[in-house]
């Protein structure tokens, strides 16, 4: 599980790094009408992957640990 979550992290970092150097290189060459459409295709969606994948993370990591305990998990239901 660790491992996927290592692979998932890396890919997200290296892609992201991608995303904005296509995005430089397309507001360089061709026009800066193309910022908006880039930003609002792109930018706020991939980031809140990356936000809830961390957040998710996180909660995997809380379960695991209050596994047992019965009391703990009342904020489910």
């Amino acid at each position: 599980k660790l491992k996927i979550i290592f692979f998932t992290m890396v890919y997200s970092i290296i892609f992201g790094c991608v995303r904005y150097l296509v995005y430089i290189f397309i507001l360089r060459e061709f026009s800066y009408l193309f910022m908006a459409i880039i930003f609002f295709m792109f930018g706020p969606f991939f980031d809140f992957v990356y936000i809830v994948s961390f957040y998710s993370v996180f909660v995997s990591n809380l379960a695991e640990k209050i596994q047992g305990d019965e009391s703990k998990w009342g904020w489910l239901y």
